[in-house]
């Protein structure tokens, strides 16, 4: 069985975390034990004497005081938590309704500056292979003596670097206007760079 808990907005299985009724012998039933006596088959001596918990004992419900599981946690089937697992991975949130069951909703809009972090984060992680190639490209034409190429390298550089200040980008509202601000800049810096220094663009501008 699977339980959902809204004081820990998390899921609980009784085969891992415990059951939380068992199933024990009605302790104010009497007499808890009866007398086994074992005798010879043949001879009908008693052999042995000795109490053994009394097979007629009703037995109870009670809570497992062993079980992980919260006391407000509530049953859901397990189509229905696959279902929620399903919707958490698509981008929804699990929240508990009035009623403590697990539902669906989906989570609040990012607010200006959460977009431009995530903007940030990405833009960051999509320069680094440019500024990689750049470097590369700039030590050959430093071993080669080729001047131009390295001012050029050098001009790219810096202009790659500072995409992140530009005012379009500041000025953008949304994770797309934001991503097209800096692919902007990316076609403009490689227009006006020598073939050589256009190549380190390629694989982002495709």
């Amino acid at each position: 069985m699977t339980f959902y808990s809204k004081s820990t907005n998390g899921f609980y299985n009784e085969s891992i975390h415990g059951a939380r009724i068992i199933k024990i012998v009605d302790p104010a039933f009497e007499p808890k034990e009866i007398e086994q006596i074992d005798t010879d088959p043949e001879t009908g001596e008693t052999l042995d004497r000795y109490m053994v918990p009394n097979p007629d004992a009703p037995m109870i419900e009670v809570p497992n005081q062993d079980s992980k599981i919260p006391a407000d946690a509530v049953e859901i089937t397990n189509e229905y938590h696959s279902e929620l697992m399903a919707g958490q991975s698509q981008g929804k949130r699990i929240e508990a309704n009035e009623s403590g069951y697990p539902v669906l909703v989906d989570p609040p809009a990012e607010s200006l500056q959460e977009v431009r972090a995530r903007a940030l984060a990405d833009i960051r992680t999509q320069r680094k292979p440019i500024l990689d190639a750049l470097a590369g490209i700039g030590f050959d034409a430093l071993f080669a003596s080729d001047e131009p190429t390295v001012v050029a390298v050098s001009e790219a550089r810096q202009a790659a670097l500072a995409v992140t200040e530009l005012p379009a980008f500041l000025a953008a509202q949304t994770y797309q206007e934001m991503k097209l601000a800096i692919m902007a800049e990316y076609k403009r810096i490689a227009a006006n760079a020598p073939t050589a220094v256009q190549t380190a663009f390629r694989e982002v501008l495709g």
